[in-house]
């Protein structure tokens, strides 16, 4: 990430590698409860089969990204930045 002013910057791309990388990791562990457990984990299942000729860092057309996005966001400030 580079850092404008008071905040940084950081590409989708950092985001999600560093959220999986957590997960595998054990570093993070999702204790919520249903059906939010559930969510975020059908969610995560739709973000992460979405690719192409380049991986997209979004959900699938009609699909929600939301949950992903907090969730690596929380994770974000063991970035490397």
């Amino acid at each position: 990430g580079k850092r404008s002013g008071n905040l940084w910057i950081v590409s989708k791309q950092l985001l999600i590698i560093s959220l999986l990388q957590s997960l595998t990791r054990k570093q993070l562990k999702i204790t919520a409860p249903e059906p939010g457990k559930s969510a975020l984990r059908n969610e995560m299942v739709s973000f992460m089969q979405h690719t192409g000729r380049r991986p997209k860092y979004e959900a699938r057309r009609g699909e929600h990204d939301d949950l992903v996005i907090a969730a690596a966001l929380a994770v974000c400030g063991k970035c490397t930045l």
